[in-house]
């Protein structure tokens, strides 16, 4: 990474998480979106939406990265991505900010931490009081994966 990039935030459980923005397609409030089951799918699945005539899964990433579950709520989002030709929705709690991290701002999560619960995780970005969690879609999008 040579060059500032910016992220998406959002927090999940009081933890700041990120993804690049270059990834996000669209964010839309849950509440207008018509999520239908979709039978024998992962539990982290929450279904699939309809979006302009294209059929995409929406997953929850509270279920997909094993974080206890909260109530969805009017700050509630769904993150449209696309990556490596997917296209995924990603529901989120909230949308807090965007911010942009200088190369120096972005490390590898520290091995000493590292364990399967944040297999998730890319890089850690920090700049001045924000720590931010940066997500791996490639990991996340990864909906072949078995409930854990």
């Amino acid at each position: 990474m040579d060059k500032p990039r910016q992220y998406i935030v959002f927090n999940m459980d009081g933890e700041d998480y990120g993804i690049d923005i270059s990834e996000a397609h669209e964010i839309s409030r849950l509440k207008e979106v018509t999520i239908m089951e979709f039978p024998r799918a992962p539990d982290f699945v929450e279904g699939i939406i309809s979006l302009r005539g294209e059929i995409v899964p929406a997953i929850d990433l509270r279920k997909k990265m094993g974080i206890e579950y909260k109530k969805r709520d009017k700050e509630t989002r769904i993150i449209i991505s696309k990556f490596d030709k997917k296209i995924i929705g990603i529901i989120v709690d909230n949308i807090t900010k965007t911010i942009e991290f200088e190369p120096e701002e972005i490390s590898l999560v520290p091995e000493g931490i590292k364990d399967i619960n944040l297999k998730y995780v890319k890089f850690i970005g920090k700049k001045d009081t924000d720590i931010v969690t940066i997500l791996d879609l490639r990991e996340i999008l990864n909906i072949q994966e078995e409930n854990r």
